[in-house]
């Protein structure tokens, strides 16, 4: 059985409140008392838990992670960079995943502030973080990774989008291709609206006019990279690539475009945001991405979360911004396309 600061207030002869007090380093309890507490913590091998340990510095030792898909490797990566940079400056981590569900997101941003944590990063899909309703008027800090919340007015850590996203139609265009289509994100979330941006404005500087049926709007899951890329391929006037904004979307396009009995990249190219770790490279043929550095943007936003918990002033927002890399395999036909 685990010794309790029951057994250590009958060891020592004093109350349950005076043991609290004395670890909680309360003034008022006299030196005989105090050394009689932490001889019989000493004796009975006694270890406060972290509530105990955290009454004297206000603090639950504790950060959240709300995100929208953990088993996306790309978020589950995040996850690891947060873990590892919070374990070594003694935080532990608390992950909420919201299943890409607005209410879940602010009932994972509600739970979280309920049970005290000393603060949150969020990758958010939705403007929820705006409707908190902090317990006790508490302060939470918040740190928004991967995605943006118009209008709040915290930390963040962001790739490029825009020109991450140029870079990809541009390796597309140096092969050749012109008919080039797009399945974004959420158009609601501004990775969905940065990275379509990207793909329009690469379009525009090397005079490739828009189609608008070849824009299709995906939520950034398998499924919706599976339908939408059935309904690009089915036209008559189909493309000769297909940009995917995620690497969900590019898994299911790339089911859709074999069921056809199409080969990639021979008929049909593929790229895609996001890289899925080594997976990629098992697939056949393996996927042309635009890597993000989803480790390091963990890394980077838990290391602004610290910054600003310990902060002895306030401090303006600050924004870290990342660049994504290019990763050309098999997928894209490079050296391999004609007209």
């Amino acid at each position: 059985m685990s010794v309790t600061i029951k057994d250590v207030a009958q060891k020592a002869g004093v109350s349950f409140a005076t043991v609290s007090r004395v670890l909680r380093g309360e003034r008022y309890v006299s030196a005989e008392t105090q050394q009689a507490v932490h001889r019989a913590v000493k004796e009975l091998g006694y270890h406060p838990n972290s509530l105990a340990r955290n009454f004297k510095t206000k603090r639950s030792n504790i950060i959240g992670f709300v995100m929208p898909d953990i088993s996306n490797p790309f978020f589950a990566t995040i996850a690891r960079g947060i873990e590892e940079r919070a374990r070594r400056n003694g935080y532990d981590l608390i992950i909420y995943d919201t299943h890409s569900d607005p209410d879940r997101e602010l009932k994972g941003l509600q739970m979280l502030a309920e049970r005290r944590v000393d603060g949150v990063i969020l990758s958010p899909i939705s403007d929820q973080l705006l409707k908190l309703e902090i317990p006790d008027v508490r302060i939470l800090p918040v740190v928004l990774v991967d995605n943006l919340v118009e209008g709040a007015e915290v930390d963040s850590v962001i790739i490029d989008n825009v020109q991450a996203t140029r870079r990809l139609v541009e390796h597309l265009l140096s092969l050749g291709h012109r008919k080039i289509a797009m399945i974004t994100g959420p158009l609601n979330q501004t990775t969905g609206k940065d990275r379509l941006a990207g793909y329009l404005s690469a379009l525009h500087d090397h005079g490739i006019p828009e189609v608008k049926g070849w824009i299709r709007e995906g939520d950034f899951l398998m499924q919706s990279g599976y339908e939408l890329a059935g309904e690009l391929l089915d036209k008559a006037d189909k493309p000769t690539a297909i940009l995917a904004a995620n690497n969900f979307m590019a898994l299911g396009a790339m089911r859709a475009i074999r069921e056809r009995g199409l080969h990639i990249p021979r008929d049909m190219a593929l790229v895609a945001f996001d890289d899925m770790s080594e997976f990629t490279t098992l697939l056949d043929p393996p996927l042309t991405a635009m890597v993000q550095p989803a480790g390091r943007l963990g890394d980077a936003a838990c290391d602004l979360l610290l910054r600003r918990l310990h902060a002895k002033r306030s401090m303006k927002p600050r924004q870290v911004i990342m660049e994504a890399e290019l990763l050309i395999r098999g997928s894209c036909g490079a050296n391999a396309y004609h007209d």
